[in-house]
């Protein structure tokens, strides 16, 4: 089997720091193939190396959002089928991007306000009640895996 090459995502760590953390996990996965004792094996090795205390979680879907188990459920919409689609596509995006709400939000609503001019307005959330004024044929209301994200212009 062909070497695979590493993908950082997402660090904030050094260029030296990030090289040591790929080769740290290439000597775990050489060892090992219980993901806890990778985990523990690249956790220990930094903490020698960068001083306690280091944390590592290791797993085959950890910092994925697995998209073809999680349906876009559309509650309401008052939004062209393009448009929707868009929405949710570009929320997807997002939560593969980010992991906390406010940045999901900023994000889409920074998207709807440069392809369909502003102002979008947007909320991300697992529980949020809601009851807005909207411009006609710009609103939608869906759920993406657990998020239910509201997505709406106006003003």
């Amino acid at each position: 089997m062909g070497e695979r090459k590493p993908l950082i995502n997402n660090a904030d760590m050094s260029d030296d720091m990030q090289q040591e953390a790929v080769n740290c996990a290439s000597r775990a996965l050489e060892k090992y193939s219980i993901e806890k004792d990778i985990a523990a094996f690249i956790k220990k090795e930094f903490d020698k190396k960068y001083n306690p205390t280091w944390h590592c979680i290791v797993g085959r879907n950890f910092g994925r959002i697995m998209m073809s188990e999680h349906k876009a459920v559309v509650k309401n919409a008052d939004m062209s089928d393009d448009m929707q689609q868009e929405a949710v596509d570009c929320a997807a995006q997002a939560l593969e991007k980010y992991s906390v709400e406010k940045d999901i939000a900023a994000f889409i609503k920074k998207e709807f306000d440069r392809k369909y001019n502003p102002t979008w307005h947007c909320i991300v959330g697992r529980n949020f009640g809601s009851y807005v004024t909207h411009e006609t044929k710009h609103f939608i209301y869906f759920y993406l895996g657990d998020n239910a994200f509201l997505l709406f212009k106006s003003g």
